[in-house]
């Protein structure tokens, strides 16, 4: 028979119960803590990329306005029997299939940012609760 002593030392089935279900309350709050914060990094990230993408955009799009001019141009004094409108016709076109076809690889490789690891974790404890109940 135990002592008065060590029955005192030894927490009850009901406080190690409690306590672990405080711990995965607990857990449960960081990683939801965690799954916000890169939520909020992802979005940062997100805003400061389409900012990036946006400069780069008008920029190139001065440049390549610039370029279809100079083709133009240049294609109507190499090859003086087409006319002039002709000749941006051609480049129009060119530069239109060209952006066509780096538009549908753009969509291929599109993929979604998100929390994926966070969730997962989430989903993990949230299943390993629930199962040992």
């Amino acid at each position: 028979m135990p002592s008065a002593a060590t029955a005192d030392t030894q927490p009850s089935i009901a406080r190690i119960v409690s306590a672990i279900a405080d711990d995965a309350q607990n857990l449960v709050r960081q990683q939801i803590a965690m799954f916000r914060a890169e939520v909020k990094q992802d979005i940062r990230t997100a805003r400061t990329a389409a900012l990036q993408l946006a400069v780069a955009l008008g920029v190139g799009l001065i440049g390549i306005t610039l370029l279809a001019f100079m083709a133009a141009y240049g294609l109507a004094a190499a090859f003086v029997q087409i006319p002039l409108w002709a000749c941006f016709g051609i480049v129009g076109a060119s530069v239109l299939v060209a952006s066509c076809v780096v538009f549908y690889l753009g969509i291929q490789k599109l993929e979604f940012v998100g929390p994926a690891k966070s969730m997962d974790a989430v989903k993990e404890n949230i299943q390993w609760l629930t199962s040992s109940k």
